[in-house]
């Protein structure tokens, strides 16, 4: 599980900038995609199998603008049990972001979880 944000770049719609995820990244097949929301804020998911270097890899990202930010919720995982198992705590985990107004645009924070390690 790993959170990344990038800021200060115009941004586009959620579902583009998940899109972006997946460039560069050869030999993938995109399993679902879709909206979410949370707090009022409406975001993108998608899951996508590929091949990496040492065997295939499931992976599930979740893309969220705000505040003139991008933010990214990525899980990786190499087998179907343990990607399942992960997902639930990883769902957990973005769903901990808290959206707070300030000036005209939303400013976005997450909450750290108990179980959540920090991404190197």
């Amino acid at each position: 599980m790993s959170f990344s944000s990038r800021c200060g770049e115009p941004l586009t719609r959620p579902e583009l900038l998940a899109r972006h995820l997946r460039i560069g990244i050869p030999a993938h097949v995109v399993r679902e995609a879709g909206p979410v929301e949370v707090g009022g804020l409406a975001g993108w998911e998608q899951v996508f199998d590929a091949d990496a270097q040492r065997g295939a890899v499931r992976v599930k990202t979740v893309t969220f603008a705000a505040n003139g930010c991008a933010l990214d919720w990525v899980l990786i995982a190499r087998d179907a049990s343990g990607f399942e198992q992960a997902e639930r705590d990883f769902d957990a985990w973005w769903q901990t972001l808290a959206v707070e107004p300030q000036a005209s645009t939303p400013a976005a924070t997450a909450q750290e979880s108990p179980s959540a390690e920090p991404a190197p």
